[in-house]
């Protein structure tokens, strides 16, 4: 089932993207680390209705976030200028 993320949700999250930068750390993969992504990022996705979570048997296993919004070092130069 998939549902929309709630403050309670959080430290659930938290819990599976921390196994998760650690996995991606070990693969050579930098995107996710120890500060990224952090209690502050999904209060704001929880914030703008954007976080969602993927729930099996009521145990959050995996979170998704849609949203139209860029983070600056995704945008391209060109739409910058």
């Amino acid at each position: 089932m998939i549902r929309k993320a709630t403050l309670e949700d959080i430290d659930s999250i938290l819990n599976l993207t921390k196994l998760c930068a650690k996995h991606m750390m070990n693969q050579g993969i930098y995107q996710w680390n120890e500060q990224y992504p952090n209690r502050k990022a999904f209060i704001t996705d929880i914030e703008r209705n954007e976080l969602f979570v993927i729930l099996d048997s009521n145990v959050i296993i995996g979170c998704i976030v849609i949203t139209t919004f860029m983070d600056e070092e995704y945008i391209p130069i060109q739409w910058l200028t």
